[in-house]
């Protein structure tokens, strides 16, 4: 099962409602996914994101084709 909520929910609040709903009992979570626009890496990521960061286990940046050269090249992803 893959479950995207990405701009929709907090992936921690998302954890815990799985679990309260017993959700985890008949299926495994294996890893937790965060999408992060490149454009948001270099304007500084909001705190209330730095904790979904931590959380994941796989961090995609998205977008990097939008940034210009100067952008590219300050990016550190």
């Amino acid at each position: 099962m893959f479950i995207e909520a990405t701009g929709v929910a907090r992936t921690m609040n998302l954890i815990e409602k799985l679990i309260n709903a017993q959700i985890f009992n008949k299926h495994e979570l294996t890893q937790s996914f965060y999408v992060i626009d490149a454009h948001e890496i270099l304007r500084g990521i909001e705190p209330a994101h730095e904790i979904e960061l931590q959380a994941a286990d796989m961090i995609l940046v998205t977008k990097e084709d939008l940034l210009n050269d100067n952008e590219r090249s300050s990016n550190t992803t």
